[in-house]
């Protein structure tokens, strides 16, 4: 069975401060700590819940932070229950996938396009090696798109249940940035899509009242280290696991047709984008309003998405890996099925062919 690179998890009195992960020779290491936090009650519920998650997996594994692994393929001693350890993960990434089906029915997908984002997140295998291992991405990406129930609250009628929906979104939020401090990311870019609801629905009363992160890592040089752009031509992979004895080995690497078809649904998107925008300029409407309202939500989620998560390994000077980028790939495989639905809509598609043909 495959080892982790799971190096330690300090227990105590109170709740653990820090999870320390490593890369073959490379450490990184995840500050867990809550001490200094402006956050609220749910927050400091969710944050506590994650620690005491974490922590309640190592201690039923057996696992007291005091193994050291010094390559690939170690053993765990006989005390380490690798199950219990390797469960967290493995349950986040499964639960990814059902997750990825209700943020495109959020986001006004039908429901092919929902079936086909979850078979999507289903079959990437570098999300599947990831969630094999006990490393937090798989966790964070499920913290992710579950904070995105707040789709749900802006969709559901003005009633007192859809504040359910609201507190699920901020405790998965809290969630996020308590696993890996990069997931402020997606905080920042759920406030502001709530700040813009938020201005929207005073606009809408003002009228009616007239006729409302850090992640911390060695700085010496790894083999397996790559760059930002690497990760979008997939032209790099981590070895995960050696056989001691045999060239047996788990990489992780994405699936090449998925990975391929997600950056050229980027492409698409912000082409159609810039088709819609020149023409809306001119006072030409080539889809209804309710279709481009749909098509801007799909590109301030999933493009959004991508780009904080992204974006902000160019500003860090430590070594990166291929798993960093999988957050921000996971919001772009939910752009690929949203894109197909709307270029595949027999109305939509005759409209632009005519106004192709009208710019001719």
């Amino acid at each position: 069975m495959p080892n982790s690179f799971l190096k330690g998890c300090r227990i105590g009195s109170g709740p653990p401060s820090s999870l320390s992960l490593a890369d073959g020779t490379t450490t990184s290491t995840v500050t867990m700590a809550t001490n200094n936090k402006p956050i609220t009650t749910a927050s400091a519920n969710a944050t506590s819940a994650v620690t005491a998650a974490t922590s309640s997996s190592a201690y039923l594994g057996g696992f007291d932070g005091n193994f050291m692994w010094n390559r690939r393929g170690a053993e765990y001693p006989g005390s380490v229950c690798v199950w219990a350890l390797r469960l967290l993960p493995a349950l986040c990434g499964a639960l990814c996938v059902p997750l990825a089906y209700l943020l495109q029915v959020e986001l006004g997908g039908l429901q092919y396009a929902a079936l086909g984002a979850a078979l999507l997140v289903l079959m990437e295998n570098s999300l599947i090696v990831q969630s094999r291992f006990m490393l937090l991405e798989s966790v964070l990406i499920s913290f992710q798109l579950l904070s995105f129930c707040y789709w749900r609250f802006h969709n559901t009628p003005n009633r007192g249940s859809r504040y359910l929906w609201l507190i699920v979104a901020a405790v998965s939020c809290a969630g996020a940035v308590e696993v890996k401090y990069v997931g402020v990311s997606t905080y920042l870019l759920l406030l502001g899509i709530a700040s813009v609801h938020t201005w929207q629905l005073i606009g809408q009363q003002a009228v009616s009242h007239r006729k409302m992160l850090t992640v911390k890592q060695e700085e010496s040089e790894h083999k397996h280290s790559s760059s930002p752009l690497e990760w979008i031509s997939m032209t790099t992979n981590i070895v995960y696991w050696l056989h001691p004895s045999t060239n047996a080995q788990i990489l992780l690497i994405g699936n090449v047709v998925s990975w391929g078809m997600a950056n050229v649904s980027l492409a698409a998107y912000q082409l159609l984008a810039f088709w819609y925008l020149l023409r809306r300029r001119r006072s030409i409407r080539d889809i209804p309003e309710d279709a481009w309202c749909q098509f801007q939500q799909v590109g301030v989620v999933c493009v959004g998405g991508w780009l904080v998560n992204f974006l902000p390994f160019f500003l860090m000077e430590t070594n990166l890996f291929l798993y960093h980028y999988l957050p921000a790939y996971t919001f772009l495989l939910q752009l690929l099925p949203a894109v197909l639905e709307h270029t595949h809509s027999p109305a939509q598609w005759d409209v632009s062919v005519a106004g192709w043909v009208c710019l001719r």
